[in-house]
């Protein structure tokens, strides 16, 4: 369990329109890692069921229909679970929001589409004294990439990806708690809303001005990196994603990484939301590896392969025939734990 920014608050997430592994990624990620912390979800389509039965984790949790079915398990915060594409936001949430914070409730939020700039919502946030956070708020602060983070003494993980939704924050995040179990100091960096929200540091690299990214993923890796053997910093998007590669290459000349994990979710073919199809895997290994010899060089050193919804043993099969293909330990870091992950990394920092 990681204990954030918000391990004391009471929530309910909404979840409304879509509610699934895949489906919610922000309300998926933030249960399994804050189950302590959540008291219900919102969600029309389930209402009656349990978390687990949709998602396989969170045992115990409710999905209600309504706000005041939440409401009725007393929780002090709702977060939007569910992310949304440009600057928009679903009207048909705003109902939710109005009642939640006329009973008092914090909203969490990792939208591009800020609550504070709601007329609304932030006259009525004053008005019950509440809080709007919006966790893709950037600070002012950011300075340019300046290669600060070639100098610091952690190694440098970073989180890769063949595309958009295929496990780099839950790498980074698995990573992470698997190596302070071994006694090695680690720290997560967030570079999403997610992330944020999960371990309560970090900054949305996607909403920051593009001129400053590397620098915001600087930030971060020095704010993980200190007092740390390892700096785990979660990756965004894909070097080849039609949309946003030019965030991807922005995050790996500020993070200057010394070791990648690349993520991949099995038998996807095709760029998330777009018919552009996903390049072979060595072939992206090598792009990787080649782009980051422009700052520092960094070296693929294994593959976290995304395997839902197969089962165990169909996962292991898609792992071995994986690894026979790429000559590299590859492992889905939610079914089998990152630990095969873990110990390449160790030999690679003692040979690096």
């Amino acid at each position: 369990m990681f204990s954030g920014g918000f391990s004391d608050r009471k929530i309910v997430l909404l979840c409304e329109g879509n509610f699934g592994v895949i489906e919610s990624k922000i309300a998926s990620a933030f249960i399994r890692y804050n189950e302590e912390q959540c008291v219900a979800v919102i969600n029309t389509e389930y209402a009656g069921q349990n978390v687990s039965d949709v998602l396989g984790w969170g045992h115990g949790i409710p999905i209600v229909a309504t706000f005041a079915e939440a409401f009725k398990y007393e929780p002090d915060t709702l977060l939007i679970g569910v992310s949304v594409q440009g600057n928009s936001f679903p009207e048909a949430w705003r109902p939710f929001l109005v009642e939640a914070i006329s009973n008092k409730l914090d909203i969490v939020a990792g939208l591009n589409f800020k609550l504070n700039d709601d007329a609304e919502f932030a006259a009525l946030a004053q008005e019950h004294q509440v809080k709007l956070i919006d966790t893709k708020s950037v600070p002012q602060d950011i300075d340019l990439s300046r290669g600060r983070a070639e100098n610091v003494d952690a190694l440098i993980i970073h989180t890769v990806g063949t595309d958009c939704r295929v496990g780099k924050k839950t790498t980074a995040l698995e990573l992470t708690l698997e190596a302070k179990k071994r006694g090695i100091k680690a720290n997560f960096g967030a570079t999403g809303q997610t992330g944020i929200m999960i371990s309560g540091t970090g900054i949305c690299v996607d909403s920051v001005i593009v001129d400053f990214l590397g620098g915001a993923t600087e930030k971060v890796v020095l704010d993980a990196a200190e007092g740390a053997d390892w700096a785990v910093i979660e990756g965004q998007a894909s070097i080849a994603h039609p949309a946003f590669a030019g965030g991807t290459m922005g995050m790996l000349y500020g993070a200057m990484p010394d070791a990648l994990i690349l993520c991949h979710h099995h038998n996807r073919e095709k760029h998330y939301g777009y018919e552009r199809p996903i390049p072979a895997l060595q072939d992206l290994i090598e792009m990787y590896e080649t782009v980051t010899k422009l700052s520092k060089p960094a070296k693929v050193v294994g593959v976290s392969l995304n395997t839902y919804p197969l089962s165990d043993e169909e996962a292991k099969v898609a792992i071995a025939e994986l690894e026979r293909e790429l000559n590299l330990p590859v492992t889905d870091t939610v079914k089998f734990g990152a630990g095969k992950l873990v110990d390449a990394l160790i030999d690679f920092e003692k040979n690096k």
